[in-house]
């Protein structure tokens, strides 16, 4: 039997962000991603719904980031970058 391989607890903390998803805002909270995905407060994220499934289109990565069948991105270079990007634009 193989050795399994350790958990890596990351202690990281999110950027705060002025934007969350309107799509996310919308559903009922039991209906959102739990644990909401970084995704969830990126601006690079694009958000959908159908009638059966919520999914999360990654613009920078250009990749499904989330569609509730993976484990969800809790942090992510690509958020952090489209944080700082959406400031410099205010």
């Amino acid at each position: 039997m193989p050795d399994a391989k350790p958990v890596v607890t990351l202690k990281l903390t999110l950027t705060p962000s002025p934007h969350i998803s309107p799509l996310l805002q919308r559903l009922p909270v039991e209906h959102r991603p739990n644990p909401l995905p970084a995704c969830a407060t990126c601006p690079a994220a694009m958000w959908r719904a159908t009638r059966t499934r919520i999914e999360c289109l990654c613009r920078t990565a250009n990749r499904l980031s989330w569609d509730g069948r993976q484990e969800p991105t809790l942090f992510c270079d690509g958020r952090e970058a489209a944080i700082a990007r959406l400031e410099e634009e205010s």
